[in-house]
């Protein structure tokens, strides 16, 4: 089971590959991070700012919410925020906040936006250097190596390696991943899952397991009173029944 957004993004990202024998897999995965690779670097260059676009949008929007924060300012570089009530501790010189979001995610928080703005500082330049532009250029150049086809590649000595005999499985192979048992399938939210069912045993009658590894002795099942097969007869029309009736009357005078 997956858990986190990067697993999540990189199975989605490899879904069609995933179906492919092992070596054509690896070869569209290399592939795809080639080029996206090449991608990020041609859409980074087109950008003319410090900061990756994201970030600046985010940057942006804390600005923006911080118009409803009082900044107090103190001695030593100290502020005191009020915002709906609450009370908040910034240091600007030391880029920490008493929230610290700040100091986890090294972007300036709403708190810290208003006393940076409050001294006409640019808060761009409190963001931690690891979300500029020349560190995301740096973090991309390192791309992946473009190769030969399978009839350019060395030959190696030894014994030849042969590929295992393909033996065809039942049943249609699966392509989406086992969900856990608190989760819902988006296709069909509705369906029932077995979890949490109790199973009997058909061997002995016990809860917990099934017949097929029950090590129990097998108890014998007393056969239920079914009665006489069949439903019950039915009269359709009630002057026949009172003929009927008339006649054994008669019979028994």
């Amino acid at each position: 089971m997956v858990d986190n957004n990067i697993s999540e993004t990189f199975n989605g990202y490899i879904l069609n590959a995933r179906e492919k024998y092992v070596m054509h897999m690896l070869e569209e995965i290399r592939i795809s991070l080639m080029v996206r690779q090449v991608k990020k670097m041609t859409d980074i260059d087109k950008v003319e700012d410090t900061l990756c676009p994201l970030i600046r949008k985010k940057l942006d929007k804390l600005s923006a919410d911080s118009k409803h924060c009082m900044p107090y300012p103190a001695l030593g570089g100290k502020f005191e925020i009020h915002i709906e009530g609450d009370k908040f501790v910034v240091h600007v010189e030391n880029r920490t906040c008493t929230c610290r979001v700040w100091q986890t995610v090294g972007i300036p928080c709403l708190h810290a936006i208003a006393a940076i703005e409050f001294m006409e500082h640019d808060p761009a330049s409190y963001v931690n250097e690891y979300y500029t532009i020349e560190q995301y250029k740096q973090a991309y150049s390192f791309g992946l190596e473009p190769l030969n086809g399978e009839r350019l590649w060395p030959q190696v000595e030894g014994y030849v390696v042969k590929p295992p005999s393909i033996r065809k499985m039942p049943g249609r192979p699966k392509l989406k991943r086992k969900r856990a048992a608190h989760e819902v399938d988006p296709v069909n939210p509705n369906k029932l899952r077995r979890h949490g069912q109790k199973i009997t045993c058909k061997n002995c009658g016990q809860v917990g397991h099934n017949s097929r590894g029950c090590k129990n002795k097998t108890v014998v099942k007393v056969p239920k009173d079914k009665g006489k097969p069949g439903r019950p007869r039915t009269r359709s029309n009630p002057n026949e029944a009172g003929a009927s009736n008339t006649e054994d009357r008669e019979g028994t005078s």
